[in-house]
């Protein structure tokens, strides 16, 4: 049997589908493709596990790359029977509901979005009806936190839901405690986008630079208007010699650039995609496990995964003072971070390791599709009969079709970029991803999408860059 999942982002990326599509690959005893975006430079078919990763470029208007991305996961699913489809957007559960009439399939709807972020009442009114729409047919539905799981249940009572954290790996961002040696670098990875609240953290570190060593930097937004907003703040706050901009980090480069900072900062603002929603910024979990102290705005999912005063501190949302007082407890007491350090790193791997995410992951479509169960195992690997009279000096096994399924040739799932620079303490260097497009508000319309068919064999390359909206990312 074969499973589909759809996300509307970059993979591999600093973000969540990048985990959920790794970890679905590893939960389930099945083969999984994946349809991604793809960006410049990248291939567009890889191979995920026993499955393949599809890259989809995307061009045009807002509207017509929503709407392009949706053709072609429509496209992908005509292709092949899949016995499961797992959508991390509206917008695709909403492209395939008309498929369930034809085709038997269960469809599991992941809520990795929230509403956009936009005046436009009728994008929001079009993103919602999408939403509701899915949450009600979908044979199970996947949340991150709590509150979102009220949000749900308020709005689609009685909805199958699953409360299932994103997860981190947890041997891949280990480190050991950073040394107190000045200056105190202090990272923040995400958008820049006004939810996030970037605002408030450069206002709490200006009235900090003057009495402490301190580097702040600012990575993982692709938006050069979002840059060139950002960049007219700090030098109102006169903190260029403070403040490092920085684009998308190379994802093998994350846990390096993670493990070379003092101080994780995970803002946020009081909008209902942190309030009513419970989103969870992946870095939240990486510093977690990287052995650093984190402050983080105390909206509800932050609450669920760091207890303030025990693993980490919170700061109320939208205020800089409350968030100062938190970074001077810290840069003063470097005690305090060790021991907030630990306690969140043994927090995070035992209750939001990506092991903990493969479980829950692996539970849901047991019993939505029994094939896909590790019980297959049993009697499906051998490429012998247990009869069969073994040669003196064996040859190579024949794989069988578990080990080695019928799919396109490409490399694993891992970026094409360098390795970062690792460095030394002295310096902060890292390779960033600075070309990926500006992105905009989600569109929602579907409509005059251009041909997006998915190839089963790899194209030439393309130079055509993708958008990189839509799927919560950082």
């Amino acid at each position: 049997m074969t499973i589909l999942i759809c996300a509307y982002a970059h993979v591999p990326g600093a973000n969540t589908a990048t985990v959920a599509i790794e970890e679905l690959a590893r939960s389930v005893q099945s083969q999984v493709d994946a349809v991604t975006l793809k960006v410049r430079g990248e291939s567009h078919i890889e191979r995920l596990q026993n499955g393949r990763l599809f890259r989809v470029p995307v061009t045009g208007d807002l509207v017509e790359r929503r709407s392009a991305f949706c053709r072609a996961v429509r496209r992908q699913f005509d292709s092949q029977h899949y016995s499961a489809v797992q959508v991390r957007g509206p917008l695709e559960g909403l492209a395939l509901l008309p498929r369930r009439k034809t085709h038997d399939f269960k469809l599991i709807y992941e809520v990795a979005e929230t509403p956009p972020a936009t005046k436009n009442q009728t994008t929001r009114a079009a993103w919602q009806a999408a939403h509701l729409r899915v949450a009600r047919e979908a044979d199970a539905m996947i949340v991150a936190s709590t509150a979102c799981h009220d949000a749900i249940l308020k709005d689609v009572p009685g909805a199958r839901v699953h409360k299932v954290a994103p997860g981190v790996n947890v041997d891949r961002y280990d480190s050991a405690p950073l040394g107190p040696e000045p200056p105190h670098r202090l990272l923040y990875l995400g958008r820049f986008t006004e939810d996030r609240d970037v605002a408030t953290l450069l206002t709490a570190v200006a009235g900090l630079a003057d009495a402490y060593p301190l580097e702040l930097m600012l990575a993982g937004d692709p938006s050069g208007a979002q840059h060139s907003a950002l960049r007219e703040r700090v030098a109102k706050l006169e903190l260029q010699q403070v403040v490092r901009l920085r684009g998308v980090p190379v994802p093998r480069a994350i846990p390096y650039l993670v493990e070379s900072c003092h101080i994780g900062v995970v803002p946020a603002d009081k909008g209902e995609q942190h309030m009513e929603w419970g989103r969870i910024p992946q870095p939240l979990l990486e510093y977690m496990a990287c052995h650093r102290p984190v402050i983080a705005a105390g909206v509800p999912a932050v609450r669920e995964l760091v207890t303030h005063g025990e693993s980490g501190l919170h700061y109320e949302p939208g205020n800089p003072e409350s968030l100062r007082a938190c970074l001077i407890e810290l840069l003063e007491d470097a005690e305090l971070g060790r021991r907030l350090a630990r306690q969140a790193h043994s927090q995070v791997r035992s209750r939001f390791s990506a092991s903990h995410r493969r479980h829950a992951i692996s539970h849901i479509f047991g019993e939505l599709v029994p094939a896909s169960a590790s019980s297959r195992i049993w009697n499906g690997v051998f490429t012998t009969p247990a009869d069969a009279e073994l040669p003196e000096h064996p040859t190579p096994l024949q794989q069988s079709s578990f080990f080695s399924p019928n799919m396109a040739s490409g490399t694993d799932l891992v970026s094409n970029d360098q390795d970062a620079e690792e460095g030394s303490q002295g310096e902060w260097r890292f390779e960033f991803q600075e070309s990926l497009l500006d992105t905009a508000e989600m569109g929602t319309e579907l409509r005059g999408e251009p041909d997006t068919r998915i190839s089963r064999s790899p194209p030439p390359p393309s130079d055509e860059p993708g958008d990189t909206s839509g799927d919560s990312s950082l």
